[in-house]
């Protein structure tokens, strides 16, 4: 099974899948093995890329934010789902109003912003799109939120993940799944976690599981596959986990790897 990151990994940095990456994807799949996306991104908007790559079937499954999501690659069956509470929505939001942090809260088919975001919407016009500028006014009781971003440059993000209060990384699943985002999930839920639930319905070992990743969302997922592969653009910590660092995103780096491991196949 190869368990692969969307954004910054697969994706180039148009958000596109390559024709390279489609054939060696295809090609994997036509030996027999599988193919798990694993991504921050809600499970709508993964739609696209599994029916790219002929993944949109009973035979699959998808991990979505960051692992609060396990979706039949059809969208015919949930196979877990983990949202936040009252409580820590209310937590969240009040502490990135009280930096003054921009926020993201994602329900299952659409973001809830704090501000307009002309960029983001621009970059992303499939993402469906609310402003409310006081989010502590929302009714989450029938959305239930599956991640809460606070919103910044790279620089502001990473101060922002230094001045995060004592125990809020006890309370949230603390990463960045792209540099400009503080990503919070429920306690408890990760790719990796996600992936346990995907493998043993499929019938898969971890040590039998090649994982790509580029950002710290990605550790748990890289540190249970058998074999952990860095993309060349991925973050420091990201490589230095990695049992591999392949090509970046910009060169077809999981499509090259993928490549390398079917010609090296005995069975082939």
């Amino acid at each position: 099974m190869a368990a692969i990151d969307l954004d910054g990994t697969l994706l180039t940095p148009d958000k596109q899948v390559t024709p390279r990456s489609v054939e060696a994807l295809r090609a994997w799949q036509a030996r027999g093995f599988k193919v798990v996306l694993a991504t921050a991104r809600p499970f709508y908007r993964i739609g696209t890329y599994l029916r790219m790559l002929d993944l949109a079937n009973e035979h699959n499954y998808a991990i979505a934010f960051n692992g609060g999501m396990v979706m039949r690659a059809d969208g015919g069956e949930r196979l877990h789902s983990h949202s936040f509470s009252a409580a820590e929505i209310a937590d969240a939001v009040a502490y990135g109003g009280s930096i003054g942090a921009p926020m993201f809260v994602y329900t299952e088919d659409r973001i809830v912003s704090s501000e307009d975001n002309e960029l983001y919407r621009r970059k992303n016009p499939d993402v469906n799109f609310e402003v409310s500028e006081d989010l502590r006014s929302v009714d989450w009781t029938d959305r239930p939120v599956y991640k809460i971003a606070y919103v910044g440059t790279p620089d502001a993000v990473k101060e922002m993940r230094k001045g995060l209060p004592f125990g809020f990384e006890q309370k949230y699943e603390v990463s960045s799944s792209v540099p400009q985002f503080v990503d919070l999930v429920p306690r408890g839920t990760s790719k990796a976690r996600a992936l346990e639930m995907v493998a043993a319905r499929v019938g898969v070992l971890a040590s039998e599981m090649v994982a790509f990743g580029d950002e710290d969302n990605d550790a748990a997922l890289l540190g249970f596959a058998g074999l952990a592969v860095a993309v060349g653009n991925a973050s420091d910590v990201i490589k230095e986990m990695a049992d591999v660092v392949c090509g970046p995103n910009t060169d077809d780096g999981v499509a090259r790897f993928l490549e390398g491991l079917l010609a090296d196949d005995p069975d082939g």
